[in-house]
């Protein structure tokens, strides 16, 4: 079985990761490409993708971790939690839906006139900090 650390950059979270694994365990960062050509059923996969230094989505690599699953490859962290998590709108919406409490959230767009807002606010971009 191998087991591999799905992402695009290597971060220094992402090294710690894998230098944190049990020892003889064999543990490897792959990019999503990688990823896809070499992991086969019953391997395992976390996916760790970040969001873009834009700003502006999330890394390449959510559909290889959606196929990678679809194939049999343990997946933690799969495609749609990454992007529920890194999108601020997104996780509000999954928040909402399981009727979980959360900031009332709106999303301002750029050349769209500004709601009304109860004060205070907090301002974020959709993806990042």
């Amino acid at each position: 079985m191998q087991l591999a650390l799905v992402a695009q950059r290597h971060t220094d979270t992402n090294l710690a990761l894998v230098a944190a694994a049990p020892h003889g365990i064999h543990f490897r960062i792959l990019t999503p490409a990688e990823a896809l050509a070499q992991l086969e059923f019953g391997d395992a996969a976390l996916g760790c993708l970040d969001v873009l230094p834009t700003l502006d989505g999330v890394d390449d690599g959510l559909w290889e971790l959606g196929a990678l699953a679809a194939r049999g490859v343990r997946t933690l962290n799969r495609a749609s939690t990454l992007l529920a998590a890194h999108d601020k709108l997104l996780t509000a919406r999954v928040l909402h839906r399981a009727g979980l409490p959360h900031p009332r959230t709106r999303l301002l767009e750029l050349g769209r006139p500004v709601p009304d807002l109860e004060l205070p606010v907090v301002v974020k971009p959709r993806f990042g900090s």
